[in-house]
């Protein structure tokens, strides 16, 4: 599990080789300490996948054994993050989404009272904001004891 997610973070892509020689470019790809895997094999052609910074050297593998590696897909983080970044709108909302809901969340939006039966809510709230306390400020603010004490 954590090779696949150090995987995606490192980003890889995934491989369609094709030539006369893709065991031999397999082969030196071993010795060279290159990782592929998923490797599925069809007649004259090869599936595989690979890290990105190995790609480089792959290259040069491929055309000593004249093999043509195709990229099928690029997947990882270094891929998603450049697509995303395309967005900037979408970013720049989902940032901003969090921002608002982490800022609204230091606020007191709403007082209930549960377990009274001699005093109306309507009074109570009265007197809570005659000791200043009232929805929309800071739950630093509150002193929940302080408060419990005075109604009492």
């Amino acid at each position: 599990m954590f090779m696949q997610v150090l995987r995606w973070y490192r980003g890889y892509l995934c491989l369609h080789l094709k030539g006369a020689t893709t065991e031999r470019f397999l082969n030196l790809c071993r010795n060279q300490n290159i990782y592929l895997w998923d490797i599925c094999m069809q007649q004259d052609s090869c599936f595989c996948k690979m890290e990105l910074s190995d790609y480089w050297y792959v290259r040069k593998i491929a055309r000593k054994t004249h093999t043509f590696p195709k990229v099928e897909k690029r997947l990882g983080f270094p891929f998603w993050s450049d697509r995303v970044w395309k967005r900037k709108g979408m970013v720049f909302g989902f940032v901003s989404g969090v921002m608002l809901i982490y800022i609204l969340s230091l606020h007191v939006w709403n007082i209930s009272f549960e377990g009274q039966s001699i005093y109306t809510e309507e009074r109570l709230i009265k007197y809570l904001a005659s000791i200043q306390v009232k929805t929309g400020m800071k739950k630093s603010m509150v002193d929940c004891q302080n408060i419990e004490e005075q109604i009492r």
